[in-house]
């Protein structure tokens, strides 16, 4: 309960002074995540008649409560920025929490109530298994933009067997010349050490094992080469 009269003084406060501030012409909306807060529903009421709004969301809400914000927004300059980069079982590993078919309904809903959608895909050791694949489903119908893991050493995009390498290269050979595939084969040219092995490893091991995940579906090479015996 205080937490939310927290929220509610916090955005009561920032919407006085954007209504105050009337050369405020867009509105960037970020996480956790924002569709989550019913303070944003106020903020759409009371600001979206003559501002751009931004919202930076992985979608994790029901499918009611999206469809509660499309309402809204349907008409109007709103963006939807997706956090996303992987496909099936590989999204649901990495975007915990989110099935994949709820995600494809929901990016599906967005569509088309008619507000543009961009992707921000994060690159990780992880999401190099199956990026090409969300890329040729979704990039051919919304901007997609790419940055790197760069804080934690073991989730970093180099740190992979050198069969997921050349099986990533390869796959995406016909896409050398795109940049974000370029910037992708120059991230994963680098050596990995021991230590990001094992952490990548042991980082596997105890976030499955926390959630209960069976992560069986990654590439056996890739699992051995971690330290991680595939059943």
């Amino acid at each position: 309960q205080k937490a939310r009269g927290v929220d509610s003084k916090f955005f009561g406060l920032l919407l006085r002074e954007l209504e105050l501030n009337k050369d405020v012409e867009s509105i960037a909306v970020l996480g956790g995540e924002p569709l989550l807060n019913n303070e944003l529903d106020k903020m759409l009421d009371l600001l979206l008649v003559d501002k751009k709004f931004s919202i930076t969301t992985g979608l994790g809400v029901s499918d009611k409560k999206l469809e509660k914000i499309l309402k809204k927004v349907k008409g109007k300059d709103v963006t939807f920025n997706l956090s996303a980069e992987a496909t099936g079982k590989l999204f649901e590993l990495i975007r915990h929490g989110v099935k994949w078919k709820d995600f494809e309904r929901r990016v599906e809903m967005i569509e088309q109530n008619g507000n543009k959608i961009n992707f921000f895909s994060t690159i990780s050791n992880l999401s190099i298994l199956g990026f090409a694949e969300f890329y040729d489903l979704y990039a051919n119908k919304h901007k997609l933009e790419i940055n790197s893991v760069n804080q934690t050493d073991y989730m970093m995009p180099h740190v992979l067997d050198d069969t997921s390498k050349k099986r990533f290269m390869d796959r995406t050979k016909d896409k050398s010349n795109l940049p974000e595939f370029a910037a992708i084969r120059k991230m994963i040219q680098p050596e990995s050490s021991v230590e990001d092995r094992v952490g990548a490893g042991q980082y596997l091991t105890e976030f499955s094992s926390r959630r209960s995940i069976d992560i069986n579906f990654l590439p056996g090479n890739y699992l051995a080469w971690c330290g991680i015996n595939p059943n």
